[in-house]
């Protein structure tokens, strides 16, 4: 099957430039050109500043934010966040570093309480809920006297 032949469009495109195509190339070569587009690139540069200093002046005067302000904020906002990340960082490690030295002072105690379980384990209390000398177990409350 043969390759379908261009719409008309196309033709008519391909021709014209032809045409036009070696004209254009030697003016765009031209040291007027390279000074006309720099010249009206410059205009238009003035242009937009011109623009932009009558939009912010605009929106100052109704107290609303501009793109600068916006960007300045969003920069802050961003360095907040690392200051924010940053110090996250610091309390976690340091939550690491006080969970490591209670469990070293936790291990280091042990060895006390092994030695109490000897000495409970060498004077076994009583059951029947008096002490080691014989008299009545008493709990960390005090009780109120009884009145006869």
């Amino acid at each position: 099957m043969p390759p379908e032949p261009p719409p008309l469009w196309k033709k008519v495109f391909d021709a014209a430039e032809k045409l036009a195509a070696p004209r254009l190339e030697a003016a765009v070569r031209t040291e007027r050109f390279a000074d006309t587009t720099s010249a009206l690139t410059k205009l238009q540069l003035r242009a937009r500043e011109s623009a932009n200093q009558r939009s912010q002046q605009a929106m100052h005067n109704w107290n609303m934010p501009t793109a600068t302000d916006v960007s300045r904020l969003r920069e802050q906002v961003t360095s907040l966040e690392r200051t924010v990340r940053e110090l996250s960082k610091q309390i976690d490690g340091l939550q690491r570093t006080l969970a490591l030295q209670t469990t070293v002072a936790d291990t280091s105690a042990r060895p006390r309480k092994a030695v109490q379980a000897k000495t409970a384990t060498q004077h076994p209390k009583p059951t029947n809920g008096t002490n080691r000398n014989g008299s009545r177990a008493q709990s960390g409350r005090s009780r109120p006297a009884r009145q006869t």
